[in-house]
């Protein structure tokens, strides 16, 4: 078991290196990072087949959808406050 002298040691130990950890672990980094986030551009369902759909986003908004060969099926227009104020359905099928 461990003494009231141990006891205390062990705890004015365990406070020294919790000072030390806590001064030398923050440092003052002169460089200034920039991170570039990474937005998502488009979605593909049904990659390789012949029902394939390609969802096109720009500025986190979905703008148009088109086909496995290209074609537009869909474009969608926004507002300023983001909201879907238009949808053209370029594609008919029968």
């Amino acid at each position: 078991m461990f003494t009231s002298t141990k006891f205390i040691t062990m705890n004015k130990l365990f406070s020294i290196l919790l000072i030390a950890v806590t001064l030398f672990s923050c440092s003052n980094d002169d460089k200034e990072t920039v991170i570039v986030p990474k937005t998502l551009q488009k979605i593909v369902f049904y990659r390789d087949s012949p029902n394939q759909r390609q969802w096109n986003i720009s500025n986190g908004l979905l703008t148009s959808i088109t086909l496995a060969d290209g074609t537009l099926a869909e474009e969608f227009i926004y507002d300023t406050n983001k909201r879907v104020i238009a949808e053209k359905n370029i594609l008919v099928v029968f």
